[in-house]
């Protein structure tokens, strides 16, 4: 039965293809609304990730790592107070995690880990595009800050619902 087992495993990895997130052509925005009809805006620049294609050219699997202290709202006050303790705190929790636990052709579950603090959610997946050297594809979905604890501002000037999209561009690992 192990024989099979290992068999099975290695067969599917032989049929499946490792890509990696190419940062260059990639991006991870947010949008956080603000009094009514004014938002902040803004990204992170560094991160990276591993896309896995299985034999049937689709999705399987996704995980990335995002460096919180490359945030840029286009305002140093803003990051530095964004990278402080009562929002992401990045002495003790310099990274978010994204992983991946099952995705359709519409979305991706996953587990995502902000300050230490893991919840599963759903992304929207679309622009999905497969070839031999590369995969590219949108994530977005809807966070809600208080469920990782980044309260910074509790004025009630900012909404609790944080918009997030991914473009990523993943080249083949070879």
């Amino acid at each position: 039965m192990k024989k099979i087992l290992l068999i099975a495993v290695l067969a599917i990895s032989l049929f499946s293809s490792e890509y990696k997130v190419d940062k260059d052509y990639s991006s991870i925005k947010f949008k956080a609304s603000k009094m009514l009809f004014v938002s902040v805006e803004g990204g992170f620049s560094q991160f990276s990730g591993i896309v896995k294609i299985d034999e049937n050219n689709k999705l399987s699997n996704i995980d990335g790592e995002v460096s919180v202290n490359s945030i840029n709202t286009e305002d140093v006050d803003r990051d530095e107070h964004l990278k402080a303790d009562d929002y992401f705190n990045i002495i003790e929790f310099p990274n978010i995690l994204f992983k991946s636990i099952s995705i359709t052709e519409n979305t991706v579950k996953a587990m995502v880990s902000i300050k230490g603090i893991k919840k599963e959610l759903i992304f929207n997946i679309s622009e999905i595009n497969v070839s031999e050297k590369s995969v590219s594809f949108k994530l977005s979905s809807i966070i809600d800050r208080q469920q990782f604890m980044l309260n910074g501002s509790k004025s009630g000037l900012f909404a609790d619902n944080i918009e997030v999209t991914a473009n990523l561009i993943a080249v083949k690992i070879k």
